[in-house]
Formats: C-alpha cells, structure tokens, sequence
C-alpha cells in the first residue's frame, strides 16, 4: 500500500493501575498490529497511566489532550484496544466524549470489537450497551473489593497504604508468624497470609513515639511544646519537615501504637463505602475523603503488636480530651507551675506569674523574685472604671509551693503506704452503695417510660394541654431518676474492694513520690492531680501613703 494513502489516526492507551490485564506495552503491540491490518499510520500516541477509567476527561491529560487534537484536524481516526480504555464512565457521561469525537469528524477502531461508525444508530446502540456493562464492572469490582477489605481488617490485617510512623509493615502467614518484613511501597498478596503491623526496626523513631506519649502524659505540657522538644533532641519526623503541633496531635491519637486496628474512618469510595461491617452506596468522587461517624469504624484490639502500653494511651487520650473541652494555656514557660490553679478571693480572678529583676551596673542580674499576682490587678491596676478594685496581691511563688509540695507529701506519704491504703479503703467502703437502690432506680425508669410512650400516643390522637404539661412533668421526672441512677452506679461495691484500693494507693504513692521531680512541666502535672484550686485570702493595711496587702490565709482544694 502506498503510504501517501494510509489514514492519519491516533492511538490512545491506558492502564488503570499494576495488575491491569494489558499493559502499555500490551497494548501499543496490538493497536500497532491494527494500524497495519487498517492502513493507518500512527501519527500521535496519546497514554493515560494509574488513571481509572471512570474518571472525567478533565482528569485525564491524556484523553483531553487527544480530544483537543481532534478537535484540531491532526488524525482522522482514533485506535485503542477496547472502549473500556478509552472510557468505564456511566453511559451518560461518556456519551458526551463520543459525540465530541463524532462531531471533529473522527472515527474509533479497535482491537477487540473493530469499527464503530459513530454515526450508526445500531453502533451507537451498541456502544450505549457496552458502555453500560464497563461501568457496571466498576460498580461490581467496587462491592466486590470492599467485602475483601471488611474481611481483613476484620482479622486485623493493613489495609493498604503506608505503615504509621514507628511502624512497619509485615508479612504474616496464619499461624501468625513473621514471613519477611515488606518495604516501603511493596505490595505482596498470597494465599494464607496477611499483612499487619510490627514495631519499627529503626529505634531512633519507636523512641520518638514513646518519648512523646510519655512525656505528654507526665507533664503539663501542650503540643507545640512537644514539638519543640522533639525537634530539639533531634528525633526523626514522621516527614522531612520536622515535628509540628500537627504531626503530634495525629501521633497522640494513633491507635496503632496499642496494637488496635482501626480501619474505615473515613469514606474514600466513589461508588460504594463501609458502614461497620456493611457495605452500602456511596456518592463520593473517589479523591476526596468524607469523615465518617466513629461508630461505622471497624476496631479490632491486640491486631498486631504495640508500642505502648493501653493505660498510658488511655491517660492520653483522656488529657486529650480534656484540652478540647477546655483549651489549655500555652506551657512555654514552667516556672510557675500552680497558673491555672491559684486564685484571688477577692475578684475570684486566676493569679498570674510575675518576675521582678535587678541587675548590677555590668548588665549582669543581681536577683529574680518569682510571685503570683492578682491577674486583676494585673490588667487593670486599681481601677475603678473597670470594677476592679484589688491591690496588688501577690504571693513568693517559691514559698507558697514549696508550702504546698510539703503538706501534700505529709498528707499522702507521711502515714506510709499502708496506712494510704488502709484510709482508701475505709472511704471506699463508705461511698459504696446496696445494689438494691440500683435495681429499683432502674425499675422506676422502666415505669416513666411506660408513662411517656402512653402520653404520646395519646397526644398523637387528641390534643389536650393537660396531656403535654402531664408528659413535660414525667420527662422531667424520668431525667431526674436518670441522674440519680447514674450516681447510684459510681457508687456500687466494687467487685474487689482491697484490689481497688490498693490500686488507688499505688497511684497516690506514685504521684507523692513525684513531687520532688525537678522538671517543672512534670511537678505542674502531678499538682494538677492533687489540686483543683488554691484560693489566696488578702487583707488591705496602710503602709505609709500607700495601701498594701497582706495574705492573711486561704484554702487548698484537694481532688
């Protein structure tokens, strides 16, 4: 055949991922056999690689830059080894590529169904049809891969993706024995065997992790904070960026690091996503993550092994929650370790922590003297505009610690160990309470929502205003026995009275031993387990033309 008359046409190739039955190179051999068998001559090869075939043509550099070529005059037909690489989008969708290309006045060929006149009816029909079972395909595999994904992590197997930072990935078979650890990126399935997560072989990083959650959970001290003192004794991130109150907070809230699995957080899929264990419709676009309830998660405990323990995840976790509820002051500075828990009893206000400095004629400082003063005071001075009229009440900070360190450890340490447990103990058995008052606050919330369900299906057939003020009062009625219930519980007998508060003892002992830590953030975070509030008592004197105060007294609020 003479070349002058060969046909211009393009070539188009897509592969969807690693395990695509044709690959690239598959592909170009047959669609190359085709322009010869045609008499075409490939002018422009045109690929789309780890793309699916149901994205839009926006997404596909590719498609849309054989679309524009089209468009432009520059081949007459295109070529391709099915239509499903060309597109597995719904028909309706696809539809609009077609017509575009019918409109440019170019053809489609390919290898496994052969010519498509785009302006036949019957093939438009076709193609219609062949469109439609692409697109099921997807949908099919969609359900199909999901189920396998319900089922591992069920068995508390990865899920894909990379391993958390301190974690690796490995191979299990099941008996649950290590096979091989996987690299990076290594994607391996074989029959009878699983991946799941093990510590780290590099140490510098599981010591990052238990650095940090240790240290978040000894010492009163933020995020950022941590950052900071990951960065600065050098720990590896878990990027090249460096540590961030992000990275931490993300870190502090793995699972992973207790041997949990936790899978399905969040909802990836476009045509289908995981409600628990069930599989139900999606309508996502398949980038885009939708944040999911935590109860649609699947959970799995002891998965694979840990890094830390679950009571310090859960102290944690608990501190975590806390500063959510109540964000915390930034701890950029510990040399006030009881801000946030001394107050003034005058104006209620919190005392801050104030330094005055003197120095010598060299620059060099002579003295510092810590206090606490009124946060009152110290905003407004005595000024009677803002209705405040405190004077500058302050406290040594060093002698109202040091104080309140020694009265701590005389309470709790000063008896010795076992007679702390022996106290516990005693109000222990003191707060417990017959389970026969349980039983009969549950009993009696049985009967009020007997009456509720009543009253509303009275209400529904008439409408009576006694009816609804009747229903108000036993609502009300029926919350007030909720609460008390509720209290009743915290107050059962324990099922082992003396293991509960040895327990207890253990936990108190520990803390008082602790009161001499000479890190500032850790003394800050056991005193906030002892105290809740240490309230100052001033009284105003004359001190020449000036009017002082003088701490006269106060109260420390134990926990």
């Amino acid at each position: 055949m003479v070349a002058g008359k060969l046909i211009p046409a393009a070539a188009y190739v897509r592969m969807s991922g690693r395990h695509q039955d044709k690959s690239p190179a598959e592909q170009r051999t047959e669609i190359t056999k085709l322009a010869k068998r045609e008499g075409c001559n490939i002018v422009e090869w045109f690929s789309d690689e780890a793309i699916t075939g149901d994205s839009s043509t926006d997404a596909r550099p590719g498609l849309a830059a054989l679309l524009s070529a089209a468009k432009a005059g520059r081949f007459k037909l295109v070529l391709a080894w099915h239509t499903n690489r060309l597109s597995r989008e719904d028909p309706m969708d696809a539809i609009v590529f077609y017509n575009k290309l019918r409109k440019a006045g170019v053809g489609l060929h390919t290898c496994c169904e052969g010519s498509i006149d785009l302006d036949d009816f019957a093939k438009q029909l076709l193609l219609f049809i062949n469109q439609k079972a692409s697109n099921d395909f997807l949908v099919e595999m969609s359900a199909k891969t999901l189920r396998g994904r319900i089922a591992n992590a069920k068995a508390g197997g990865h899920n894909g993706g990379l391993a958390v930072f301190g974690m690796d990935r490995g191979l299990f078979d099941d008996n649950g024995k290590l096979v091989r650890r996987l690299q990076p990126g290594e994607y391996v399935r074989q029959s009878g065997h699983r991946v799941r997560l093990l510590p780290s072989t590099d140490q510098a990083k599981v010591d990052a992790v238990r650095f940090a959650f240790n240290r978040f959970a000894d010492a009163d001290i933020g995020v950022r904070d941590l950052a900071r003192e990951l960065e600065k004794k050098g720990f590896p991130s878990p990027t090249d960026k460096g540590w961030s109150h992000h990275s931490v907070g993300r870190l502090l809230r793995t699972t992973a690091y207790v041997g949990t699995l936790e899978w399905g957080n969040e909802a990836w899929g476009k045509y289908h996503c995981a409600q628990g264990e069930d599989i139900v419709t999606a309508n996502g676009d398949g980038k885009t993550p939708k944040k999911k309830p935590k109860e649609d998660a699947i959970r799995v405990e002891r998965a694979h092994e840990g890094i830390i323990d679950m009571p310090l995840f859960d102290r944690v976790q608990a501190k975590l929650a806390e500063r959510e509820r109540k964000p915390s002051h930034r701890t950029r500075h510990f040399d006030y370790p009881l801000t946030g828990l001394i107050f003034c009893e005058h104006c209620g206000k919190p005392m801050c922590g104030n330094s005055l400095r003197a120095n010598n004629r060299d620059g060099e400082q002579t003295y510092r003297y810590q206090q606490y003063v009124c946060a009152t005071y110290a905003g407004y001075g005595r000024d009677c505009r803002h209705n405040t009229t405190c004077g500058r009440n302050a406290i040594d900070a060093n002698r109202v610690l040091a104080w309140i360190v020694s009265k701590l450890q005389e309470i709790y340490l000063g008896p010795g160990r076992d007679a702390l447990g022996e106290e516990i103990k005693r109000q222990l058995s003191a707060e417990t309470r017959p389970t026969a008052d349980v039983s009969r606050l549950e009993k009696r919330i049985a009967d009020l929502d007997r009456q509720v369900s009543r009253l509303v299906k009275a209400i529904r057939t008439t409408d009576i205003g006694e009816l609804v003020e009747e229903l108000t009062l036993v609502r009300a009625d029926r919350d007030r026995v909720k609460a008390e219930l509720s209290e009743a519980s915290r107050f059962t007998t324990p099922l082992d009275l003396d293991a509960e508060a040895e327990h207890i003892a253990d936990s108190l002992w520990s803390l008082g031993e602790r009161l001499n830590d000479s890190d500032p953030a850790v003394l800050r975070e056991v005193l906030r387990q002892f105290i809740s509030r240490v309230t100052c008592r001033w009284e105003p004197y004359q001190a020449g033309k000036y009017i002082r105060s003088r701490l006269i007294g106060g109260t420390v609020e134990l926990r």
